[in-house]
């Protein structure tokens, strides 16, 4: 049967997967500071591929990657990565593996691919993924494809600005959407709202262990401090996503990412200000939910998918 070698390159880890039609065969998992050049990454590629001695087997290389752009096959810049500059991806994996088919993609994009392809969107023509975790990304499906924009950099959702003069950025911008929906954006409300609180189980952890995980269990335990938390991270998102919503009329909106997996902390009250902040006659047109797929190979999934379409339209 045929497979792919499918890479999520995040702000924290590299995963490397080897994937068939219907799902994860095997797997290894990085640390992303290890790699000081992206060679590093191409070099681990060709590791894996020797390893599991592909050489029949495979139909192409997928990477999913924050600032990537399809068009050009290159991450632009990428803030949340160790390598600040322009990288041609397509053309440092075409020189090591010719024979195969090689493409790159925005990781939230390859998120919509994979909600497509193996999740709940199979049937929807119109919905949006939203991608929580070290940053904030979003893939756009409209009319059964991907928008990629005119020069392939559409749909960052995390860079729109959703409060003038607001928190800086580490695209430099003062404001954006994830600097207060992301990792660093909630550690930053934890720390504003933590004032207003005299006790907390929150208050029993050093600083540097106040992760989105800890204050969602924190918050299913009913601390007061970690719900106002999540409650603000809600209405921040609600306010953007009732933008999207205005903009564009999806039927889904599919959440994705470590910050997701807080479930119904953080969707119960995202649910309740979009509801608010959306035009009336928008209610009951949506659903908004967790992606269908397993958090741990999501991302893997949607490159998965970005291969397997490429591959489709070149038969």
């Amino acid at each position: 049967m045929n497979k792919v070698i499918a890479l999520d390159l995040g702000g924290s880890h590299l995963t490397i997967a080897l994937a068939n039609q219907n799902n994860i065969i095997t797997k290894n998992k990085y640390n992303i500071n290890q790699f000081n050049v992206f060679n590093d990454v191409i070099d681990e590629i060709m590791s894996f591929y020797d390893k599991h001695n592909l050489n029949n087997e495979i139909i192409g290389i997928g990477i999913g990657a924050p600032n990537a752009n399809y068009h050009t096959g290159c991450i632009h810049n990428a803030v949340n990565l160790p390598w600040k500059e322009v990288i041609n991806v397509k053309k440092l994996l075409s020189q090591k593996f010719p024979h195969l088919i090689n493409v790159i993609d925005n990781d939230a994009n390859c998120a919509a691919l994979g909600e497509k392809y193996y999740g709940s969107a199979k049937n929807i023509k119109d919905f949006l993924v939203i991608t929580l975790g070290t940053g904030l990304g979003s893939g756009i499906y409209c009319n059964d494809k991907i928008v990629r924009g005119a020069t392939g950099l559409a749909g960052e959702l995390g860079h729109v600005i959703l409060i003038n003069n607001g928190r800086l950025c580490t695209c430099g911008r003062n404001g954006c959407v994830e600097s207060y929906i992301s990792t660093r954006g909630i550690f930053q409300t934890a720390i504003e709202l933590a004032t207003h609180y005299d006790n907390s189980s929150l208050f029993e952890y050093p600083q540097d262990k106040w992760t989105p995980k800890l204050i969602a269990n924190l918050a299913s335990a009913n601390d007061m401090l970690s719900q106002s938390i999540f409650d603000k991270t809600a209405e921040y998102l609600a306010l953007s996503l009732a933008n999207y919503i205005t903009l564009l009329e999806p039927s889904g909106i599919f959440l994705t990412g470590g910050i997701s997996q807080a479930g119904d902390i953080l969707l119960k009250p995202l649910c309740k200000y979009i509801n608010q902040y959306i035009l009336p006659f928008h209610a009951n047109s949506f659903k908004i939910d967790k992606s269908s797929l397993p958090e741990q190979n999501a991302a893997l999934l949607g490159v998965a998918a970005l291969v397997w379409q490429e591959w489709q339209e070149k038969l």
